[in-house]
């Protein structure tokens, strides 16, 4: 088995069709399944997506909904925001402070032709055209210094610093 970040390759995996339990499982699939699951004439999207529905307990006779997206958090373990295109990519839902330390997703709901879908964004900061995004607070930013949240460090103004008990602690050593 080998992998990056989100997407990880399984050596045995068959190669014309791809798991949905262990997608959803890992939340990571091969390339070729994840252009398996991209095209729309094979049946993995639909199976992936039935399966999500059934651990979110969603039923699938009714279109979702941003009222849906609760049930989909807790099923996966992730925070989900929703941009919408029809405010001027502003967030239209954002994730409860609850599970700050899950993972974020964000999707993008955009309304064509009465119709309303969702789109995953894939690379926040490119969405945005800025340097930084802090998935705590939703901010986007170019440079350290414009941001300041609760989990941004005082000393070196990372927000990838340790925290402790007492708040947060800089692996910056400071100057003596």
């Amino acid at each position: 088995m080998r992998g990056s970040r989100r997407r990880m390759e399984f050596k045995n995996e068959n190669i014309h069709r791809t798991n949905p339990e262990i997608l959803i499982q890992h939340y990571k699939c091969s390339y070729l399944g994840y252009k398996n699951i991209k095209n729309k004439k094979r049946q993995e999207q639909k199976d992936v997506a039935a399966l999500l529905c059934k651990k979110a307990e969603v039923p699938t006779n009714r279109p979702g909904s941003l009222n849906d997206i609760p049930a989909f958090e807790e099923a996966c373990k992730m925070r989900i925001g929703v941009v919408a295109a029809s405010l001027g990519n502003k967030f239209i839902r954002v994730p409860d402070d609850q599970h700050n330390n899950w993972p974020l997703m964000c999707l993008y709901l955009v309304d064509h032709k009465g119709q309303s879908h969702i789109h995953a964004i894939t690379n926040i900061t490119g969405f945005f055209s800025v340097r930084y995004f802090c998935d705590k607070c939703l901010k986007q930013y170019d440079h350290n210094t414009e941001h300041c949240c609760e989990n941004t460090c005082l000393t070196c103004k990372n927000q990838h610093c340790m925290e402790k008990a007492d708040g947060m602690s800089c692996r910056v050593e400071p100057a003596t």
